[in-house]
């Protein structure tokens, strides 16, 4: 037996290295995906969403609102803080209409600008959308009346 060697499972090596090579490709094309972010927004997709979101507002639901906003926004401002600006702000209670949409830089993230006015004279509602988890969410709320 001196001189002979064992014989190598190279079936069993062969499938191993495969599949590693299969999941190394998986995660890099997750990886791609994620860091290419949601797709641009077309015209009239961000009044879509802002408009869907403050109508969850109005109709009460604020915590069906709180899920459509980004991590950054929940951390930011909270649920409670989020309550706490629609009472504040009755703006946000009443029917808006829409008056613009449009791109705008901040921090180096292309951010949607969504912009509503209330009935009353100074009353304004700016939603700002950014991309989030694939989608786009709210980024910030800011209501002025």
């Amino acid at each position: 037996m001196i001189g002979k060697s064992l014989p190598q499972p190279r079936g069993r090596v062969g499938v191993g290295v495969v599949a590693a090579l299969a999941a190394i490709a998986i995660l890099v094309v997750i990886t791609i995906t994620w860091m290419r972010g949601p797709k641009s927004l077309g015209a009239n997709e961000g009044q879509a969403i802002a408009a869907s979101f403050l109508s969850e507002i109005r109709a009460g639901r604020v915590d069906a609102a709180w899920e459509g906003t980004t991590t950054e926004f929940k951390s930011m401002l909270g649920l409670e803080g989020l309550r706490s600006l629609v009472k504040k702000h009755p703006v946000l209670r009443q029917e808006a209409g829409f008056v613009r949409e449009g791109e705008l830089l901040s921090n180096g993230i292309t951010l949607r600008e969504v912009v509503f006015r209330g009935d009353q004279a100074g009353s304004e509602v700016k939603v700002l959308l950014a991309p989030d988890s694939g989608s786009w969410k709210v980024e910030r709320l800011i209501a002025e009346g």
